[in-house]
């Protein structure tokens, strides 16, 4: 610990110490430790009760009322470049300083990939029958789960979530397909693809006190991460080379303490086009009763006129690797898109764009639930990797259930 600390700590247990010497001969009536007793005064009789009503605590806010918030808040305009939070009940956004993204880590998916995992193009996409202008990920349950480690290739992943450092492990994806953008220069095979993001153990806090307060020196964070599939290693200024394709990260990030696995259910990943939220391409992520955004930078034009299908899901943290759950673990997801039009979306297995990092749970069939209910429009499917799941094939009939909605 810096010698600064170091002092202030001793400067706080010095005033301490003086608090306390100041209320034992002061208000006690106690003598000592150098000090003259303090005469004591009579009892006084006892005042006459007073008559007014007792301060009654605001009950919390319910579920349905929390929900309401949330949904005002989210669509409520940023009226500049900048990142924010709101807290319920607030009704506008607060400015804050935005972070730093860490160094890009994700990669799209390319090649042969394990059968049983979901990730890495074996995913359920939501395609609604217009272009999107913002989607939203987040889980209808949550059952069983208690942890969450991510391990890289080659497969399949052995992590052992005996930690606490370790059982927290995450990343929650929300991606666009691939479409056409100017910043491929009339590249015949480059594509633009689009992911807002998520991380949960791997953004790297340079602040030292920061690195004190949290474990390994690791924030959670949520940004925009840009990429330019087959451009090719020329990649063009402020885009970096990888494996053919070129990334690129927003500028800016929101910054939070790593949140628990268990609390999946609380969670919400939202991502719009530009002008939808304020005037760049905007990530909004809210977690209970707190909402935080930050800004993108509009790196690829023609996301707007190009988005027709999303992808959701909870991941590994970077580099191709799998979020490996605790046996038992069931997940059910819901993808919400807004294309001006309240029809139900289609279930897709032909997205052309998907993320690399995976999880080890399977798509399966959808336990019996109120899905068909709640926000929409929407996808609902299920993943689980509880002994003897039957794993069925993206999209399969009765894995999933599509609702139409008012957005």
């Amino acid at each position: 610990m810096p010698a600064r600390y170091v002092r202030a700590l001793k400067a706080v247990g010095l005033c301490a110490t003086v608090a306390l010497i100041a209320a034992l001969a002061g208000g006690s009536g106690l003598s000592g430790i150098g000090l003259a007793a303090q005469a004591q005064e009579a009892p006084k009789p006892p005042e006459a009760a007073h008559t007014s009503k007792p301060t009654v605590s605001k009950p919390p806010p319910s579920a349905q009322e929390l929900e309401r918030w949330r949904r005002a808040i989210v669509h409520t305009k940023r009226l500049e470049k900048a990142c924010f939070t709101a807290e319920y009940p607030a009704t506008t956004w607060t400015k804050v300083p935005c972070g730093k993204p860490p160094e890009s880590r994700f990669l799209p998916a390319k090649g042969p990939r394990p059968e049983k995992a979901v990730g890495g193009g074996i995913d359920d996409f939501a395609q609604p029958s217009g272009n999107i202008s913002w989607a939203e990920g987040s889980f209808d349950a949550v059952l069983n789960v208690k942890s969450a480690c991510s391990d890289a290739l080659p497969y399949p992943p052995t992590p052992k979530c005996t930690s606490g450092n370790r059982k927290n492990e995450y990343m929650l994806q929300l991606n666009t397909n691939t479409f056409k953008t100017s910043e491929c220069k009339n590249r015949k095979e480059c594509k633009g693809w689009e992911q807002f993001v998520f991380s949960n153990r791997f953004c790297e806090q340079k602040e030292p006190l920061m690195r004190i307060l949290v474990t390994h020196g690791t924030l959670a964070c949520a940004y925009i991460q840009y990429w330019l599939i087959g451009y090719g290693k020329d990649c063009p200024k402020n885009w970096n080379p990888s494996d053919g394709d070129c990334v690129a990260d927003s500028q800016n990030s929101v910054d939070f303490v790593p949140l628990l696995v268990d609390d999946l259910g609380f969670m919400k990943l939202m991502g719009g086009v530009p002008g939808v939220h304020g005037q760049d391409d905007t990530l909004t992520f809210t977690y209970k009763n707190k909402a935080y955004s930050v800004p993108g930078d509009s790196r690829l034009q023609g996301l707007g006129q190009g988005w027709q299908e999303a992808e959701f899901n909870v991941l590994g943290e970077g580099y191709g690797s799998q979020a490996v759950f605790n046996s038992g673990s069931t997940l059910v997801v819901r993808i919400v898109t807004n294309a001006g039009t309240l029809s139900a979306p289609q279930c897709s297995n032909t997205s052309t764009g998907s993320t690399a990092e995976t999880n080890n749970l399977l798509l399966t069939a959808l336990p019996p639930g109120p899905w068909s209910k709640g926000p929409g429009p929407a996808l609902v499917f299920a993943e689980s990797n509880v002994p003897g799941t039957v794993q069925v094939k993206p999209c399969a009939s009765a894995s999933f259930v599509t609702v139409g909605g008012t957005n």
